[in-house]
């Protein structure tokens, strides 16, 4: 004990319950005390401490304080305080008016004060409860930062296992545990960039001045991975919605497994009132859905199932009525290709367009859906997946919107392919990224490509896009621009 200083929960035995230690660990202590100012110093503060709080429990309380404990009494910081203490004793039963201590945010101050009351529960209840009540808030109080002014959340972070909420400022308001690796870094870490934006949208939902919190956990907490959780700017919970379904897509039945990782939260139509857009795919296989919620209640609205991942969503007024369409995008299994389609809200129940091996039982084709797939290059044969993805979607000011198509490769991990649409979803123009460039140069040094990346291949790639007319998928053609606009 000479070369290590006492622990804080073996020093306030040593205060508090003496007299049950063995003889030789007080001995102990009470030699290391002798020699270790640091200790001392410790021990002194401890001393000082119990005693404040002893001689507040015997003091008259006033009405203003009758009214602030009658606060704690009754729930408004409570929260299981029993989970707290790091070792019991026989007077823990006189901790029954502070059983729900834990959902305080100032934990390290609690515990001296639950410790107290266990130690010495005769001399605790024998207190005025508003007292003891009143001595707890105060102590409290001592360790709380003053008082926000502004409560209204203006981000929210994935923080050490929390969900916390921010102001304007940057100043905490409120914080939810949620679990194990519930942290943007440790996320960023296991998927290579920052899911942030992804699963935690802030938002005004019903136009009130006040903006709520929409949050996906599922990255992390497999139990919930199902789930979006809606928070009011308090931090009181306002809805969640959980999806469960049992698909069959051709004649292939699916068990019921999905999780969700992209969430989209904005006002379409301009009527102050937010929608809701949630992603789930199934677990190990290719089913999709995208669903519309209602952002008040978190009510399904609508469905629309994809064979195929879906790994990104957007939105944007391409027809020019003031309303924005959700431009989706991802990987269609039945084609083996990438993927964009665009679906207007109030009309996005249904399915994409598949053959009978991958249409969804018990859903239309719907009928109202902008649909295009998009060629695979000459690099596909390098490809690590068997298909492409479009793992993003990006709107230019000028209001083209590019999709970025990848061919997935294991030591580049993308060869990126960058299709621009105009407004009316005729694609203009196509290049590639650096990255695709130089793995395409080396192939071709090596004799396992032909093509030179030039204005014949892009335009090669261009023409191989293919846009769904209702009933078939066609190569693009002047008379279909007018069909696709909304």
């Amino acid at each position: 004990m000479m070369n290590n200083h006492i622990n804080q929960t073996l020093m306030e035995q040593y205060f508090l319950e003496r007299e049950n230690l063995p003889a030789q660990d007080i001995r102990n202590m009470q030699e290391h005390l002798e020699h270790c100012a640091l200790c001392r110093e410790q021990y002194a503060h401890l001393e000082q401490f119990y005693g404040d709080l002893n001689q507040r429990l015997q003091e008259t309380p006033t009405e203003q304080d009758r009214e602030f404990a009658g606060r704690l009494i009754t729930g408004r910081f409570f929260d299981k305080a029993s989970r707290l203490l790091p070792f019991k004793s026989s007077g823990q039963t006189a901790m029954a008016p502070f059983d729900k201590l834990r959902s305080l945010k100032k934990i390290p101050l609690i515990y001296p004060i639950i410790r107290f009351a266990v130690f010495h529960p005769l001399k605790f209840a024998a207190a005025n409860v508003t007292a003891a009540a009143v001595a707890i808030g105060a102590f409290l109080m001592l360790q709380q930062a003053p008082e926000i002014s502004d409560r209204n959340p203006a981000f929210a972070r994935a923080k050490e296992e929390f969900l916390v909420a921010y102001n304007k400022s940057g100043e905490e308001l409120w914080r939810k545990h949620i679990g194990l690796n519930f942290d943007t870094e440790i996320m960023k870490g296991f998927h290579g960039y920052d899911i942030g934006d992804k699963l935690i949208k802030t938002f005004d939902l019903n136009n009130d001045g006040k903006k709520e919190i929409v949050a996906i956990v599922g990255f992390t907490v497999l139990s919930m991975r199902n789930r979006v959780t809606c928070y009011k700017s308090d931090g009181t919970l306002n809805w969640t919605f959980s999806f469960s379904r049992q698909m069959t897509f051709g004649n292939y039945d699916y068990f019921d497994d999905y999780g969700t990782y992209e969430l989209l939260v904005q006002d379409i139509d301009g009527d102050g009132l937010a929608e809701i857009f949630v992603v789930y795919n199934h677990a190990l296989y290719y089913p999709s859905a995208l669903l519309r919620l209602d952002a008040l209640t978190g009510t399904l609205m609508e469905e629309y199932w994809n064979p195929g991942a879906i790994y990104t969503l957007a939105h944007h007024d391409l027809d020019g009525d003031g309303r924005d369409e959700i431009i989706f995008g991802g990987t269609h299994n039945g084609y083996n290709r990438a993927f964009m389609g665009v679906l207007k809200p109030g009309q996005m129940s249904g399915h994409a367009p598949a053959p009978p091996p991958y249409t969804p039982t018990g859903y239309e084709l719907n009928t109202t859906q902008k649909y295009i797939l998009f060629p695979r290059s000459d690099l596909a044969g390098f490809s690590t997946a068997p298909r492409s993805n479009v793992p993003g979607i990006r709107l230019i000011q000028d209001g083209t919107v590019s999709i970025d198509v990848n061919e997935v490769h294991q030591e580049t991990q993308s060869l990126r392919m960058y299709f621009s649409f105009n407004q009316a979803l005729h694609c203009t123009k196509v290049s590639v990224s650096d990255q695709f460039r130089i793995f395409h140069n080396e192939m071709k040094a090596a004799g396992k490509v032909t093509q030179t990346i030039d204005a014949r291949y892009f335009e090669a790639l261009r023409q191989g896009v293919q846009y769904w007319d209702g009933e078939r998928f066609v190569d693009e053609a002047p008379e279909l621009i007018s069909n696709i606009i909304f």
